[in-house]
């Protein structure tokens, strides 16, 4: 029984590290999420229409278009990024993510992204 009770505390200060380390990614991450939202929320159709007319996307542009891109599950290039701006469906799919569901993967690959000074 106190083998038991032993592993099940072992088992409890994991928990409570694994807890504690996911709190400070998140309190990390979301001074981010606040800019994106911030610039979703700031965003239409016309100023995309923008964006795809530029034959290379200026600096920093491109960066946030391959975050994007990874978010929607789509290859990291402008040549993606592009057809994507053309989809009419597309400023939708950026308001209706998940940010909740978004996979810790994906996020470690975004990470990589938003720590270029361009974005």
């Amino acid at each position: 029984m106190a083998e038991r009770e032993n592993q099940v505390n072992k088992e409890k200060q994991e928990m409570e590290h694994l807890k504690a380390d996911a709190e400070a990614d998140l309190k990390k991450a979301e001074p981010a999420l606040v800019a994106a939202e911030l610039g979703l929320a700031n965003l239409t159709k016309d100023k995309l229409a923008v964006v795809k007319s530029y034959s290379t996307p200026p600096g920093g542009v491109d960066v946030v278009l391959n975050a994007v891109m990874i978010l929607l599950n789509k290859e990291a290039s402008w040549a993606v990024a592009k057809k994507e701006l053309a989809d009419t469906s597309f400023l939708q799919k950026l308001q209706t993510i998940d940010k909740g569901r978004v996979p810790i993967n994906t996020l470690k690959r975004i990470e990589k992204l938003t720590q270029d000074p361009k974005m």
